[in-house]
Parts: structure tokens; C-alpha cells; sequence
């Protein structure tokens, strides 16, 4: 039980520089992200604020399910045990990256909290993108980079399945 404390606490100090301002998914999608959430526009794509503290947590502490679909391969994961949902949230910084437009998603994974789907993400693990578009509502609404941590992860699952980037 300390560890998962550690891990929250650990989370909770990573994403709180990402938006402080309280909202969650059910904001308004219309609103332009604040520039203290994003960093400098690159000429490679648009940017999408960082998924909020709030979410995080939400997934952290009530996700129950975790579901990664891959395409082009014939393999996922799915998770059920909260530690591992939990560990897997160590793969998203907070840093928001570029969204380079023509890099293709790799794959989709599902936040489940009793039985309900509560955000997916596109997973993005190309040469140049790295990283993770959140769905809330159907829409792209929130980008954040792939760590270090999950960057290693996803090179793990792919050579073991002869496939070093799952395309």
C-alpha cells in the first residue's frame, strides 16, 4: 500500500504543473488551451493541451480495465489488476508534443471504470512520433509524449513480436 501512495503522490506532482485549473473531460472542447499548457508551436503539426491532473487521477484511482488493441499485428493487452492499469500511466508525460500529421497510430488503448469506457487514446510509436492523442466525446482533445519508460515498454512488445514498431 505505500508504494501505491508513492506512485499517486509521484503522479499527482508530475501532472500538476500540466493544468491547475480544475477541469476535466467534460470541458468544453471549443475553448482554446491556455499557453502555459503548451509548449512552443512547431511547424510539424498542431498541439493539443496536456490531458489534465484530474483525469489522471480519475484513471489512477478508479480504473478498473485497461484494454490496448494493436493494429497490423494479431495482438493486445488487456489489464484488470489496478497496479498494472496504475503502472501503465508512467508511459504518458506531461509534455505535449507536435502532432506530426503524417505519422499513423499504432494502436488504440481503452480506460474502462466499471465496465464503461471513460477516455481512449491513440498510441503514435513512429521514429519522430512518440506519444499519445485522448479522446473524450469522440474528439481529439487532449496530446502528451510517450516517457522514456513507455518508449522502452512498447520496443519490448514489439521485438518480442518481430516487430520493432508494430507496423
Amino acid at each position: 500500500m505505500p508504494y501505491l501512495k508513492l506512485v499517486f503522490a509521484f503522479l499527482c506532482l508530475n501532472f500538476f504543473a500540466c493544468n491547475s485549473n480544475g477541469e476535466g473531460p467534460e470541458k468544453s472542447t471549443s475553448e482554446k488551451p491556455k499557453k502555459e499548457i503548451q509548449q512552443a508551436p512547431s511547424p510539424s503539426g498542431a498541439q493539443l493541451p496536456s490531458v489534465t491532473v484530474e483525469i489522471m487521477r480519475k484513471i489512477f484511482n478508479e480504473s478498473d480495465y485497461a484494454d490496448f488493441v494493436f493494429y497490423n499485428t494479431n495482438f493486445s493487452m488487456s489489464m484488470d489488476k489496478k497496479q498494472s492499469i496504475q503502472s501503465t500511466l508512467r508511459h504518458i508525460a506531461e509534455s505535449v508534443p507536435a502532432i506530426n500529421p503524417s505519422c499513423k497510430a499504432i494502436g488504440r488503448v481503452f480506460y474502462q471504470i466499471e465496465g464503461e469506457n471513460y477516455i481512449e487514446a491513440d498510441i503514435f510509436f513512429e521514429d519522430n512520433c512518440k506519444y499519445y492523442v485522448f479522446y473524450v466525446d469522440g474528439k481529439k482533445t487532449y496530446s502528451n509524449q510517450m516517457t522514456p519508460d513507455g518508449i522502452n515498454h512498447y520496443n519490448n512488445i514489439f521485438s518480442q513480436l518481430g516487430n520493432p514498431q508494430g507496423q
